[in-house]
């Protein structure tokens, strides 16, 4: 999901993460970092279909909204992001 996931950020512009300071190497640095992924429950104006919850390098968690552009290939494209809330935070560590 890398590779296709950072080429969908510079593809698609960064839009509305630039406005949240968030890049492309940003986003792959919580990839990275093993994340969580989730369904993002569907409301109306909701674009963003699952969520990635994980820690930045310096140990800072964030949720980044994806929404996927190529079923065939698994490309994912970032939409939004901001800091994990603690509720979040705890999906990372749930065992199963």
């Amino acid at each position: 999901m890398g590779s296709e996931c950072y080429r969908s950020v510079i593809d698609n512009g960064l839009g509305h993460l630039t406005r949240r300071n968030i890049d492309a190497n940003f986003v792959l640095e919580i990839l990275a970092g093993e994340p969580v992924f989730a369904v993002n429950e569907p409301r109306p104006n909701r674009r963003g279909s699952h969520l990635m919850i994980g820690p930045a390098a310096n140990g800072r968690h964030w949720t980044i909204v994806i929404v996927e552009v190529d079923e065939e290939l698994g490309g994912w494209r970032p939409i939004t992001g901001w800091p994990s809330a603690l509720k979040k935070i705890q999906l990372c560590y749930v065992q199963d």
